[in-house]
Formats: C-alpha cells, sequence, structure tokens
C-alpha cells in the first residue's frame, strides 16, 4: 500500500470552497476530488449551519449546493448567499431539481452553473 501523497499547507491564495449536500457521501467524495485540487473546502449537511457559516466567514470564491435539502432548498440558500457576496461564484449540483426552475436561477444569476448527479469528475474539476 503506498503513502498518501501529503498535501501542501493553503495559503491566503488557496480558494476556499463551500460544499453543502445533507448526503455525507457526496460531501466526502467532493471533499476528496476538491482538496486533491489544492482548494481549502468546507462542508455542511444542514444548509442553515452553511448559510450562518457563511454570513459570519463569507470569504469563500465557490458555494456548490444540493438543492433538495430539509430545511432550506440550495436554491434559496444561493440566492441568498449572492445577496452578501456577489463575487462567490454559486453552482447547484443536484440529482432532484426542476430544470426549469434551473433555467430560471440562472437567467435570474442565481447560479452561474448547473451540474446533475452523478457528476464527472474531470468535468466538475474544469467547472470549478
Amino acid at each position: 500500500m503506498s503513502e498518501p501523497t501529503p498535501q501542501a499547507a493553503p495559503t491566503p491564495d488557496t480558494p476556499r470552497v463551500m460544499l453543502i449536500d445533507d448526503e455525507p457521501d457526496i460531501l466526502e467524495a467532493l471533499q476528496r476530488q476538491l482538496r486533491a485540487e489544492s482548494y481549502q473546502v468546507q462542508t455542511f449537511q444542514d444548509p442553515l449551519k452553511a448559510l450562518e457559516s457563511f454570513f459570519q466567514d463569507g470569504d469563500f470564491a465557490l458555494i456548490v449546493s444540493d438543492n433538495a435539502m430539509p430545511g432550506l432548498k440550495g436554491l434559496d440558500l444561493l440566492a441568498r448567499a449572492r445577496e452578501f457576496a456577489p463575487h462567490a461564484r454559486r453552482v447547484l449540483l443536484t440529482g432532484h431539481t426542476d430544470l426549469n426552475q434551473a433555467i430560471a436561477a440562472f437567467n435570474e444569476g442565481v447560479i452561474h452553473r448547473f451540474i446533475n448527479k452523478p457528476w464527472d469528475a474531470a468535468d466538475l474539476v474544469a467547472v470549478l
């Protein structure tokens, strides 16, 4: 068994990413993938806690959220995040959404991209 490759320590210039999904396996997969690409990653299963954290320390370059979550839909979370940090890129990553709703959110500037689950790893990294 080979040793894991050590990760470089984050620097102030390392992009910060917030991932929100109520499914822990999805969060783990995304986190592994993005850490390998040298992002600082913070994950949340609870969209309300994610929103609270975002308002306390909203210096995220990217927010990736599932849509169908208990407590707060991802599109609503991303719309609220846009009010406080319009510079942050917002991506909806979901397998359970109304396509018309996602198109409207894109057209209104709530999200920058829409990615379906399951995602292709190389495509996801290229988008992010």
